[in-house]
């Protein structure tokens, strides 16, 4: 019995240490290759960025009134800010595809723009709902909508937004929102879809036609 348990033992010792071995091996390899591409990125020249999908804020379509709520006020001064940046999503990309692309030179700019980025699509939702709390829901409808034309990854964002369109009957309106989240490369997508299609799914009106 003594001498089963010492080869099941063994055995398993043995599997442990080549598993141990391969995986270490594999883990050395994407080290290199990490370095081989980060060293690579660092000697690209600089290029030009002009050809960058930058997003422009329609300041005259969004609802700049002035408002006593103090969290508005904040987003609208904060939106009128960003509006004069430069703005672009780059969530999708490493600083090291950032420099093998537009070479090392322009990563604190493109840097600069992706921060921007996630400024604007976190005022927007903030914006939003408090538009919302105030019962202005044309506006918070206006500001929802340009966010998630701006691919935010903010899953509240599209509730939100969602549960408008539910109020106002435009059932078709929350498909749309779900086809736009399926097109989402991010790690909240799974989350949004499905928070979308349960709200969808609650909806106990039919579309007028």
């Amino acid at each position: 019995m003594n001498y089963y348990i010492l080869v099941i033992f063994l055995s398993f010792v043995t599997y442990m240490t080549i598993k141990i071995k391969l995986v270490n091996r594999e883990e050395k390899s994407r080290s290199d290759q990490f370095w081989q591409r980060e060293q690579q990125a660092n000697t690209v020249r600089k290029q030009s960025l002009d050809s960058l999908p930058y997003i422009s804020i329609p300041i005259e379509r969004l609802p700049m009134e002035p408002h006593t709520d103090e969290t508005i006020s904040s987003c609208q001064k904060q939106i009128l800010q960003l509006s004069t940046q430069k703005i672009v999503d780059l969530s999708g990309k490493s600083n090291t595809d950032l420099k093998l692309e537009y070479g090392a030179a322009n990563l604190e700019t493109l840097a600069s723009c992706d921060q921007n980025y996630t400024k604007l699509i976190r005022t927007l939702y903030r914006w939003g709902d408090a538009l919302l709390r105030q019962n202005c829901t044309q506006a918070a409808r206006t500001v929802l909508e340009f966010g998630v034309s701006c691919k935010t990854q903010i899953a509240d964002h599209y509730i939100l937004l969602a549960q408008i369109y539910k109020n106002e009957h435009e059932l078709s309106r929350i498909e749309e929102l779900i086809r736009t989240a399926e097109t989402l490369d991010c790690m909240r997508k799974s989350s949004i879809l499905r928070s979308l299609q349960e709200l969808l799914d609650s909806c106990s009106f039919k579309e007028e036609t």
